[in-house]
């Protein structure tokens, strides 16, 4: 008899579990209805509003973008994607055949940056324009937890686990709203969804259990590598890391389906995933028409000014101090092209700031250009304009990209596109992807870790 008792106790809280997690999505969902037609009656008060999701016929579509304000390759992805939505939305309802698209974007920059300003920034950085009508943001108070300096220790699984707080806040908070299509959470949408992953940068790689396994020194990486007890620490902890990462990207399951930005991160998802797997490649957008157009001669001189032109995100990755460096490497060959003059070459650094952080590290180049001597020979450009953006591209000779393991890399796309020489790290998708031969001739260079190019 007590031998029964226990498939019968397993199968008790099963139906128990079963029934409260039954009665709180239904409670998620008859909040998230209220929330919705709270939003939508807020930003437009001649809305029509229906019941649930559906507001008279209209899908909800969210994305889930905690920093969609922040202006790079990313956030291009996401407003491009909004606009390619409205604009075949605008299209199918014009033919009757569907009653439009209501897009929620789920960021932690609203509403300290008005909707206007948000808008405004993806057309003043991207030239992308967007209707202002369907497009709707909701909160994510719980942002901070995502952030590298918000978990001192075990950064990447205390920002994984930031993540699921946030997309939990999202759409089950006391504001959360469960739109139509999602990035999918099972739990509120059912195991019988189908899901959809563009991955544009594994968050666990092959290369980075490598550097630490050989005790490389990176920018995340310098105190471990020099102790081979915290080495070894932190190779257990990404190993089991990476189990954790490889056990999510299954969950996307046979039905669903696998988006890789670039060669690079195709193949460290096939590693993690095993080669039965189905990953595809689907390039991020890249706006090449305006940039195609420049000149490559616009003096009339036979050349473009000798100018060398970063376009990053002032983050840690992208090593912008690495590029100083190289710059004063080149003057101690050639130091008449420090001085001023015709022969003079300058180093423009173009990128966008988020925060303090970034801040600081601005700052820190121009401190570090004083130390070489090179401040006669930098300029930084924060958050330019997408007008300002083509005058450099179209001024500049040569476009410089230092991160190592770039997933894709949009901005030397851009290089190419507007006619500059491109020169990259020997890595990832400047390698694999973008920087390639044409025809058997070589579109640019690649710089490697012994001075080599």
């Amino acid at each position: 008899m007590p031998v029964l008792l226990i498939p019968l106790l397993f199968l008790s809280v099963y139906l128990l579990s079963k029934s409260i997690l039954v009665r709180y999505r239904r409670k998620v969902l008859r909040q998230s209805a209220i929330n919705l037609q709270t939003l939508l009656s807020s930003t437009s008060s001649s809305s029509s509003l229906g019941s649930g999701s559906s507001i008279n016929g209209h899908t909800v579509v969210g994305l889930f973008h905690p920093f969609c304000n922040a202006g790079g390759g990313g956030e291009r992805v996401v407003w491009t994607a909004v606009e390619f939505m409205q604009r075949v939305s605008k299209k199918e309802k014009e033919e009757g055949k569907q009653g439009g698209l209501q897009i929620l974007i789920y960021t932690g920059d609203w509403p300290g940056v008005a909707k206007d300003e948000i808008l405004d920034r993806a057309r003043s950085r991207f030239n992308i324009r967007l209707d202002p009508a369907t497009v709707h943001f909701v909160p994510i108070r719980s942002r901070a937890m995502i952030g590298d300096s918000y978990w001192p220790r075990l950064t990447l699984l205390g920002q994984a686990w930031g993540s699921i707080i946030c997309a939990w806040e999202s759409l089950a908070g006391d504001r959360g709203i469960v739109p139509d299509i999602f990035i999918v959470v099972r739990l509120l949408s059912g195991s019988k969804i189908p899901i959809g992953a563009y991955v544009h940068y594994p968050t666990i790689s092959t290369d980075m259990l490598e550097r630490v396994r050989t005790r490389q020194a990176t920018h995340t990486n310098t105190h471990v590598a020099s102790s081979s007890i915290r080495s070894n620490l932190k190779l257990i902890y990404y190993r089991f890391f990476a189990l954790l990462y490889t056990f999510a990207l299954g969950l996307v399951g046979p039905q669903g389906v696998i988006w890789a930005n670039s060669t690079w991160t195709k193949d460290h998802l096939v590693k993690l995933l095993g080669e039965g797997n189905d990953v595809k490649i689907l390039y991020p957008p890249c706006e090449t028409g305006a940039l195609s157009a420049l000149e490559l001669d616009p003096g009339g001189n036979g050349q473009r000014e000798r100018v060398i032109l970063s376009l990053a995100q002032f983050r840690p990755e992208k090593d912008h101090p690495m590029q100083l460096h190289a710059l004063a490497e080149l003057f101690a060959r050639k130091p008449n092209w420090k001085e001023k003059g015709k022969d003079q070459v300058k180093l423009v650094m173009v990128g966008s700031v988020r925060d303090e952080g970034d801040e600081r590290r601005v700052q820190g180049l121009r401190e570090l250009a004083q130390k070489l001597d090179l401040q006669d020979n930098l300029e930084i450009v924060v958050n330019a304009s997408y007008q300002d953006l083509l005058g450099w591209l179209g001024r500049s000779s040569v476009g410089i990209a230092t991160m190592v393991d770039e997933h894709f890399g949009i901005n030397v796309v851009e290089f190419m596109s507007a006619g500059l020489i491109p020169l990259s790290h020997a890595s990832a998708g400047p390698l694999l992807d973008i920087i390639i031969p044409y025809h058997d001739l070589p579109t640019g260079y690649h710089a490697r870790p012994n001075n080599e190019i």
